[in-house]
């Protein structure tokens, strides 16, 4: 039964995993919601049963599962995104996104992760399978649904506009770096992770980051000044780089081994001053 698990680097090393939920093996997604009034909450996104299920943490060590479930259906083994987003003058939400069995992509949105909005149909994406990415760059809520053809709308907090989509996005995750946008495709081949960069008129050429294994499902997170990619490896390990210019990478290391047969789907996220990571793997 594939499970979510967690662990967090503190600067020396990786924590224990610790298993959360079941999954239904697609990626879990890691956002962090800052309240004006209260601490940072850090929450996970997991898929299971056509369905998904939402867990957070206020000290990143004790988590806690919510019994009421957001209102998204993923079509199997798709990853839904979720992240959270405050525009200037408005309230946090949670913003919630997935594509469901008739390749349509939905959008819920909640200020506490319980009570969701009725989800609505996101403009500016084709029907068609592919999983979305989500990430927070210049006040704008940035969204790429995953294809060999894939799609880019931005969110300002009132309307979405379409952009140019990037080459090649098949199972994207996307983060912003040094004021440009960073978007990872999936890569079944051993010359390395697919990426290209957004600077708010155009996507740059694609790059490749170098693996020593075939890359599979990556993450990226801004970490300690640095750019850190994640990525699942077809060895069943997850390793890292980390990049500050985003053309030279660091060598590759090992960020966790764990004693499973397959691993399958990787997020990562800081919050405070440590990096979490969640990951599916099979037990």
């Amino acid at each position: 039964m594939p499970r979510v698990k967690l662990t967090y680097f503190q600067g020396h090393h990786w924590s224990a995993p610790i298993s959360l939920t079941d999954s239904d093996a697609a990626r879990p997604s890691l956002t962090v919601l800052s309240r004006p009034d209260n601490d940072p909450v850090l929450f996970c996104l997991t898929v299971s049963d056509g369905g998904c299920r939402l867990s957070s943490t206020t000290d990143g060590t004790t988590w806690y599962t919510s019994n009421q479930a957001p209102p998204a259906h993923p079509a199997d083994n798709t990853a839904a995104a979720l992240v959270a987003f405050h525009p200037e003058g408005g309230t946090p939400l949670l913003h919630l996104f997935w594509t469901d069995d008739q390749g349509d992509t939905y959008w819920s949105t909640a200020t506490n992760g319980t009570e969701w909005s009725k989800p609505t149909n996101v403009p500016h994406m084709p029907s068609g399978d592919g999983a979305p990415a989500a990430a927070i760059l210049d006040d704008a809520l940035h969204l790429v649904k995953g294809s060999d053809t894939p799609s880019y709308a931005t969110y300002d907090g009132n309307a979405w506009t379409k952009q140019p989509a990037p080459q090649q996005a098949t199972f994207p995750h996307l983060a912003p770096y040094l004021g440009v946008l960073y978007c990872t495709g999936l890569s079944t081949d051993t010359d390395g992770t697919p990426y290209q960069t957004f600077d708010g008129t155009g996507w740059a050429s694609q790059r490749k980051i170098a693996w020593n294994d075939t890359s599979q499902d990556t993450a990226l997170a801004a970490y300690e000044g640095d750019l850190l990619v994640a990525v699942t490896t077809a060895g069943d390990h997850l390793a890292y780089t980390t990049t500050k210019d985003g053309a030279t990478w660091a060598p590759v290391a090992a960020c966790h081994t764990p004693a499973d047969p397959s691993t399958t789907g990787v997020d990562i996220a800081r919050f405070g001053t440590t990096l979490h990571c969640a990951y599916t793997a099979d037990e």
